[in-house]
């Protein structure tokens, strides 16, 4: 996780919120990973984050 998301660069240094920011970015790359893809999750974040209904639609079949 620390290379997907450059946790060495994140400035948080408060215990919880450094807590509360590790809990959401577990999570979103957990949903990254759901995604049946063969794009690198660097590719995936950045296609999720362009395309609002990426991650959308790569999860109907979950439902």
């Amino acid at each position: 996780m620390d290379v997907t998301f450059y946790d060495d660069l994140s400035r948080v240094r408060d215990r919880n919120l450094a807590l509360k920011f590790f809990v959401l970015k577990h999570a979103a790359l957990k949903m990254l990973k759901r995604i049946p893809s063969k794009l690198s999750i660097k590719s995936k974040r950045k296609k999720s984050c362009l395309n609002n209904t990426f991650l959308a639609l790569s999860h109907v079949n979950d439902l």
